[in-house]
């Protein structure tokens, strides 16, 4: 690890660069040893030119080291042997053998530190690799990242479409009903009726006439509740108080409702977002919850609209409602698509529940009151 602390570059360093250094630090070492006391000079003539060999060695491996060790005895017995500056010396034969223990010194000194230089080169080579891995591994996530964000906003419009398209669909199909099924059941009852006062002792007639009245009540429902006219001509107040009320009487829960004070008029679809999400509440109150109460509030919140849904049932199951907090998954398409359909209105869809029952609450921004 030292060696990569001072020289990170050095699974990139060249021979000539690795020769160099170590030259350099040979002549450094001649230096320091000349700078010694001389009383030194006879005794310890390879201190500092072994130090030398150990960092040639380690640093630039089993040539360097070689090198290093060969020059740095025969320099230091040319300057710091007596007689100095004469190759004399190396007839002595203590010289010699001193030279040839110095040598032999350096030999396990340069197989060490050449396994340490490629030791710390493969380990320096395995660290780029693994910086490399990391790299594309970063980039691949990223990049399927964007890929799913881009597949969730596509499937969150798709969503969007779809329950734009659904609605559409709903008030078409509300108009046909009213427009010609309801219209056929007219004519045909005021014939019915006709016929009846010519023939007011007809139990038959009296029996269809009953049947058609009740088909033509039950048409207008079904229109009705697939797109309230009251909507679009009197607002989201109008339309929620007819649908409680109409609630209350066909599903047996008695159910209340709360308007606030000063509650005006809303774009179009912020409107039916609401009134969506009103009716799926209700719905599930009657189908899950087991609930013979429920309360509904419809109030302005500084520049938001808030609509509350609240039953006094079993409430929702801790598993169901993580999952639906999570993912949504496992929930069919009721509870998400409300929260759907706030979302795409940039508003927040909340519920709590417990053994007491569930609260709904939605709060939608309304910065411009105007129908649209």
């Amino acid at each position: 690890m030292a060696s990569e602390a001072f020289f990170p570059d050095l699974s990139l360093a060249s021979g000539l660069k690795r020769y160099s250094v170590s030259l350099l630090v040979l002549a450094v070492a001649l230096g320091i040893r000349a700078l010694l006391d001389p009383s030194w000079v006879s005794h310890t003539p390879y201190v500092t030119v072994f130090a030398a060999t150990i960092f040639a060695s380690w640093y630039g491996g089993i040539w360097p080291g070689i090198l290093i060790a060969v020059l740095g005895v025969l320099a230091s017995n040319l300057f710091f042997v007596y007689p100095l500056y004469s190759l004399r010396p190396y007839g002595r034969a203590e010289v010699l053998a001193s030279g040839i223990l110095y040598i032999a010194t350096c030999v396990p000194i340069i197989a060490i530190g050449e396994a340490n230089r490629r030791s710390t080169q493969r380990r320096c080579e395995a660290q780029d690799l693994l910086r490399q891995c990391n790299s594309d591994l970063e980039t691949r996530v990223q990049q399927r990242t964007a890929e799913l964000e881009t597949s969730n906003q596509g499937l969150r419009k798709l969503s969007s479409r779809l329950m734009q398209l659904q609605d559409e669909e709903r008030r078409k199909f509300s108009r046909e009903l009213h427009d010609s099924l309801g219209q056929i059941l007219v004519m045909a009852k005021l014939n019915l009726s006709k016929l009846f006062q010519k023939n007011p002792h007809d139990k038959l007639l009296a029996e269809t006439e009953k049947l058609l009245e009740e088909a033509l009540v039950e048409t207008r429902t079904i229109s009705h509740l697939l797109h309230p006219p009251l909507l679009d001509e009197m607002g989201l107040v109008s339309a929620a108080k007819w649908y409680v009320k109409g609630f209350a009487q066909r599903s047996g829960i008695q159910v209340s409702i709360e308007v606030g004070h000063d509650f005006a008029r809303m774009p179009r679809s912020t409107e039916l977002v609401l009134f969506r999400i009103l009716q799926e509440s209700l719905t599930n109150i009657y189908k899950y919850a087991n609930a013979s109460r429920a309360e509904v509030f419809l109030g302005s919140k500084s520049s938001d609209v808030l609509l509350q849904v609240r039953d006094y049932g079993k409430g929702i199951p801790p598993e169901t409602l993580e999952s639906l907090q999570c993912q949504g998954a496992d929930m069919g398409v009721g509870l998400p698509g409300m929260r759907e359909r706030v979302n795409e209105q940039g508003g927040r869809f909340e519920i709590h529940s417990d053994d007491t029952g569930t609260l709904i609450s939605v709060t939608m921004p309304t910065d411009e009151r105007n129908p649209c």
